[in-house]
């Protein structure tokens, strides 16, 4: 049984695999020179690849544990993170509420630094270092976007 093809430049029926097309004399009319595939296949894998990469590589600061870090903006250090997730339902607390539920205020023109202590998605565990206040050696919970996301300099 003989098998036939198409040209690929004159779009013609031709018999066997010809070394050059009886009616218009391509070379090798039955070979595909459809480069339009494996393009769209290289494509697709460089942007799954970039999504994959994306996701498995947070854009999130990544705080050390042991380094020290300055307050970046206003924000709550609390015992728990129970406690800390409590403060931001509903639009957030007053003093006197994050207070009775163990949170102290951290402000970044009061210069205060905080130590990490160890990290979850959203939080960070910290102990304060700021001797001159009354929150210096407290540990506990803050945001994760309260730090700035440099850590101060070793002297």
């Amino acid at each position: 049984m003989k098998s036939t093809g198409y040209c690929h430049a004159c779009r013609k029926e031709v018999a066997e695999n010809p070394r050059v097309c009886p009616r218009c004399g391509a070379p090798n009319p039955t070979l595909g020179y459809n480069v339009t595939k494996p393009i769209a296949v290289a494509v697709s894998a460089i942007v799954l690849l970039s999504i994959v990469a994306d996701v498995l590589h947070s854009r999130k600061p990544r705080y050390v544990a042991g380094q020290t870090y300055p307050i970046a903006k206003t924000g709550l250090v609390c015992l728990t993170l129970k406690g800390l997730a409590k403060t931001t339902e509903g639009g957030g607390v007053t003093p006197d509420q994050a207070a009775q539920m163990g949170c102290l205020r951290l402000a970044p023109e009061e210069h205060p630094q905080v130590r990490v202590l160890a990290k979850d998605e959203t939080a960070v565990k910290v102990l304060v270092l700021a001797p001159n206040l009354k929150v210096d050696n407290f540990q506990g919970w803050t945001a994760a976007d309260n730090l700035d996301p440099q850590p101060v300099a070793a002297h």
